[in-house]
């Protein structure tokens, strides 16, 4: 039994997609009548797929700006899934829908902004002066401003 050699084998387990099966003369005619713009972005697309073959060793490994170039012309370009042979479309939606779960975690995290907090002292002070029972919190608040202690009526 004869053993291919690696290249072919390679090419066998490839995970790549077979493209559609077009005749040679019916791709021309469409490239023909597409705008110019739509044909850069395609050869963009494809170019792209083939640094990633060429750096890839044993199997493709996509980065992170990989990923990133295919999901922001997934946003930009509405063709983005004809010339995409490495990865499902599918993957690619599953990719932009991660960077928006990891933005929003990023933007919602306990602890980072709002209002900033009172120092301890100054909540002593005004536990204090809510024991008084004409000083409303217009009061307190005017009093603080006076010490020099900022801090809202409400």
């Amino acid at each position: 039994m004869a053993v291919a050699p690696p290249c072919r084998r390679y090419i066998a387990r490839a995970p790549c997609r077979k493209p559609p099966d077009d005749s040679l003369h019916s791709a021309t005619l469409r490239d023909l009548l597409r705008p110019r713009h739509d044909l850069i972005i395609e050869n963009l697309a494809l170019r792209q797929q083939i640094l990633v073959l060429e750096r890839a060793g044993a199997r493709p490994r996509l980065r992170p700006a990989d990923k990133a170039f295919w999901v922001v012309l997934s946003r930009c370009w509405r063709h983005w899934r004809r010339p995409l042979r490495l990865v499902k479309p599918s993957t690619v939606i599953a990719w932009h829908r991660r960077g928006w779960r990891l933005y929003w975690r990023g933007r919602s995290r306990p602890g980072k902004g709002g209002r900033p907090g009172i120092p301890i002292a100054a909540i002593d002070l005004i536990r204090r002066m809510s024991h008084f029972p004409l000083w409303g919190a217009p009061r307190i608040h005017g009093e603080l401003l006076m010490l020099g202690i900022m801090s809202r009526s409400s």
